[in-house]
């Protein structure tokens, strides 16, 4: 088995992922003998070679359930390191999570996601960065070697998951977008050759605009903000997006695109390192949003509407320049079932009813303390 692997390292540990599910001699020797399958189904339809064979061996030994959390995993950037509370949201937002494995009234969805993500790790199909210190998680980061994100894409491709990613340059993003009208999981990375200009890039066409169910703008240049022209996307028919990331971006006029509101199914919603100067009334529609991501903003006003989200579990709020923001206020009222709050500054929030909050597992605060500001206060 160790030959047919081709002697590379990356593919004897998903052999050995495998084989570690299996505990007796018979067990082994049928893996042995599906290899073989493999092997033969290459040669004669795909020319695939070794190296492929015990990948998608790999794959197709995945439980049902770790399938699609697996394909969605293909959006993110080669050796990308994603901190795994993100993924867990994702996962979440997207219905990948599945209550039947809840081993207690205890255990949220974050948990049963973490579970999923360590069989992941136990098959070595994934990479991950074990915390080094006594936390409410296990892991701290994943990634995904290139040659398994690519199979990623391309499995998600022939069982229709359409995960399309977009690494546009000045002259493709057009004709990027236009050649994945049918995708289900869009995400769009930018990189330093990237220039937006008004109508240059446009999500407009039907298929796409009717059926995404996730969209991701990544601006991946360190500390370089780009613009982003409001009449670029228009939301007003992509009423069954349930996952919205923006990251990196000034947005024109400091205000959301057209149709911002419409997203009524939207249940994740990120908006990290983005200017802009607040936060539509409109997402008082959003009644499913359990996850409100603003980390890495500065001085957006929140609308006091957050009561109307009874399934909001985790939020992230923006920074304040108490001297800039002036009288602004936010009562964090209504958030009974909140399990993350990050970001709470006490001089900008008002939080009465956190004895309430029975599944709170998470607060990272900035409280004052004699007169001056003390930064970075969590608790687990």
């Amino acid at each position: 088995m160790v030959s047919k692997c081709g002697y590379l390292p990356l593919v004897i540990s998903l052999l050995g992922g495998i084989l570690s599910k299996r505990k007796s001699l018979e067990e082994w020797e049928l893996v042995n003998q599906n290899i073989n399958a493999y092997l033969y189904k290459a040669d004669e339809i795909e020319k695939q070679n070794e190296i492929h064979a015990v990948l998608n061996l790999s794959y197709e030994d995945l439980p049902y359930y770790l399938k699609p959390c697996f394909l969605y995993m293909g959006q993110f950037r080669e050796d990308e390191a994603i901190l795994v509370n993100n993924l867990y949201r994702l996962w979440i937002a997207q219905g990948m999570i599945s209550h039947e494995h809840q081993g207690n009234d205890d255990e949220t969805l974050m948990d049963v996601a973490e579970l999923y993500l360590s069989e992941l790790a136990s098959r070595c199909i994934v990479q991950v960065e074990v915390e080094n210190v006594i936390r409410e998680t296990k892991f701290r980061s994943f990634k995904l070697h290139d040659v398994v994100r690519e199979m990623c894409l391309s499995k998600g491709t022939k069982e229709g998951f359409c995960c399309h990613v977009i690494n546009p340059d000045r002259n493709n993003i057009m004709s990027c977008l236009l050649g994945n009208k049918t995708a289900r999981h869009l995400a769009v990375h930018f990189g330093r050759e990237t220039k937006i200009r008004r109508d240059e890039l446009r999500i407009t066409h039907e298929d796409t605009s009717k059926y995404i169910r996730s969209l991701q703008f990544l601006n991946n240049l360190r500390g370089d903000t780009i613009e982003f022209p409001e009449t670029v996307v228009d939301f007003r028919e992509s009423k069954l997006l349930r996952v919205l990331v923006f990251q990196n971006f000034d947005f024109e006029g400091r205000k959301l695109p057209r149709g911002f509101g419409n997203l009524i199914h939207l249940r994740y919603l990120q908006l990290q390192k983005c200017a802009l100067d607040e936060l539509p009334s409109s997402i008082a529609n959003f009644r499913y949003l359990h996850t409100l991501n603003l980390r890495g903003c500065w001085n957006i006003r929140v609308p006091s509407i957050l009561t109307k989200m009874v399934r909001l579990k985790h939020l992230l709020l923006p920074s304040y320049n108490t001297r800039l923001v002036g009288n602004y206020r936010l009562r964090l009222e209504g958030l009974d079932e909140l399990e993350t709050l990050s970001g709470f500054n006490s001089l900008v929030h008002d939080l009465k009813s956190v004895t309430r909050m029975k599944n709170l597992r998470r607060i990272r605060a900035t409280v004052p303390r004699q007169g001056k500001l003390v930064d970075d206060h969590r608790c687990y």
